[in-house]
């Protein structure tokens, strides 16, 4: 029953995510480039679910910092925006070019792959709220990159957008995030500091 409604879940999710491709496409214009960019999204958004290790009993949630928590829910939604941008301009827009979906299905899997490293190597301890640990995490993906997921995040933000041929979303996406992610990196390593 659990497997059941954990499928369910992720089908809705990602149809709430490829909306726009569903409701606006002809089926003739359906190419590689959405089908990377559904299974791209689809993959991002099991693996953010599935990694949140949140306790359903109300009474028993602690957040330790709620603006992060606030700016975390936010972020969620111009990702969703985003992505739903992204599938607009590509409707709408001029033919994408191979070469720019090529490099946004590479930035789309370097993000998903630097977010599957970050988050297991930290397990538990990753959670969208900041908190500080007894130790800073100096091994796997982390002994290289300070902050992992937040770039990830940024790669499949602006990877998914150019794999559709959306140049116009992701330099919006990147004019928006850049910003949100470097002041999310910053506040994690003041409460780590501290």
């Amino acid at each position: 029953m659990k497997t059941l409604a954990w499928l369910s879940l992720h089908l809705i999710h990602g149809l709430i995510l490829t909306l726009p491709t569903m409701v606006l496409a002809p089926s003739s214009a359906i190419d590689w480039r959405y089908i990377w960019f559904m299974i791209g999204v689809l993959i991002a958004a099991i693996l953010e679910s599935s990694s949140q290790h949140i306790q359903f009993d109300l009474l028993e949630v602690k957040i330790h910092d709620p603006l992060a928590m606030r700016v975390a829910s936010f972020v969620g939604l111009l990702l969703l925006l985003g992505f739903w941008a992204a599938q607009i301009e590509r409707l709408f827009g001029d033919s994408p070019d191979f070469w720019m979906s090529l490099l946004g299905a590479a930035g789309l899997a370097i993000g998903i792959a630097l977010r599957i490293v970050a988050i297991r190597t930290l397990g538990k301890s990753f959670v969208s709220d900041i908190q500080a640990y007894n130790t800073v995490v100096r091994t796997g993906i982390y002994k290289w990159f300070r902050h992992p997921s937040e770039i990830g995040l940024l790669l499949i933000s602006i990877g998914a957008a150019l794999l559709l041929g959306s140049p116009h979303t992701a330099i919006l996406g990147a004019l928006l995030l850049t910003p949100i992610s470097l002041w999310r990196m910053r506040r994690e390593d003041l409460t780590l500091a501290s």
